[in-house]
């Protein structure tokens, strides 16, 4: 197709062509990095037509109508999505994983494919009769699979961006669970607070840190105890150090704050590297 328009690939720009791309229904989401030598951003920039035939092929090699592509996530408290759409209108996505619906807009809230064996565990677990908080929910990732697959009784959802409560909201609908899903809009700081007592079980799932709430979490569980789902990066070298500086931390604030005697890591799972030497690992803490 290039060369009906004089363009001849060099080996740079054979080696900047997507090997990879994640697909959301009919879309397909190609990687940050491709297209983007200076010989295709020239072309690109300056041929729109070859542009608009570039994408309309990659869409029919990979089977699908839309195509975007990725860019880095804001830095913003929201975690805002950066996708820009290539080929479509919009980019509302509707899938199924495990069982479990998911709505969202892929130029709007991001969706992490990289943590969907953790889905799949949180998912894995009995909670049948419990209260569980989610404190920072998204558009659902594990709101969902807990509330569908773990059949947490109620869970209360505490997400900050709009948009991925709307999508939350949708997701809620699609799997029909929105009687025992309550969605706490605003910064989890402060409604929180408002939430002390009322979990079983609390799951904090933000990275690269989720430490800004660890005691918040602890002041959410009843008075008879839980499980609070710590999540974190952390240098491979260091985890073990790391769980037990996490086991100090909370042990110093129930023994100034509570009347919890017992605190014990009940597992550790390594969900994936997060980047070169440093895990995203998940603590789940039993206190009571």
């Amino acid at each position: 197709m290039c060369e009906l328009f004089g363009v001849e690939l060099s080996e740079e720009m054979i080696e900047n062509l997507p090997k990879k791309w994640e697909l959301h229904g009919d879309l397909a989401i190609l990687p940050k990095h491709s297209f983007r030598s200076s010989n295709w951003l020239s072309i690109l920039s300056n041929q729109p037509q070859l542009q608009q035939q570039i994408w309309q092929a990659i869409a029919q090699a990979l089977g699908v109508n839309r195509l975007a592509q990725q860019a880095e996530i804001s830095s913003d408290r929201l975690r805002t999505s950066q996708v820009t759409m290539l080929l479509g209108e919009n980019g509302e996505v509707e899938f199924t994983d495990y069982g479990v619906k998911f709505w969202f807009d892929v130029t709007k809230v991001m969706f992490s494919s990289g943590n969907v064996t953790e889905r799949h565990r949180i998912g894995s677990i009995d909670m049948t009769d419990e209260c569980v908080i989610d404190a920072f929910a998204g558009i659902g990732y594990y709101t969902l699979p807990m509330l569908v697959r773990s059949g947490a009784r109620h869970i209360y959802a505490c997400e900050l961006n709009a948009d991925s409560v709307d999508a939350l909201s949708r997701g809620a609908r699609l799997n029909g669970v929105t009687n025992r899903l309550t969605i706490v809009e605003g910064d989890n700081q402060d409604t929180l607070k408002n939430l002390t007592g009322l979990a079983d079980r609390v799951h904090l799932g933000i990275l690269p840190s989720s430490e800004s709430v660890w005691h918040l979490a602890v002041d959410c569980l009843k008075t008879t105890g839980g499980v609070i789902h710590i999540h974190m990066n952390v240098k491979e070298v260091e985890v073990d150090e790391f769980v037990m500086y996490c086991l100090s931390e909370l042990q110093d604030y129930v023994t100034k704050h509570h009347n919890f005697t017992n605190i014990t890591v009940i597992h550790v799972e390594k969900v994936k590297w997060y980047a070169p030497h440093t895990r995203h690992i998940v603590i789940d803490v039993c206190i009571d």
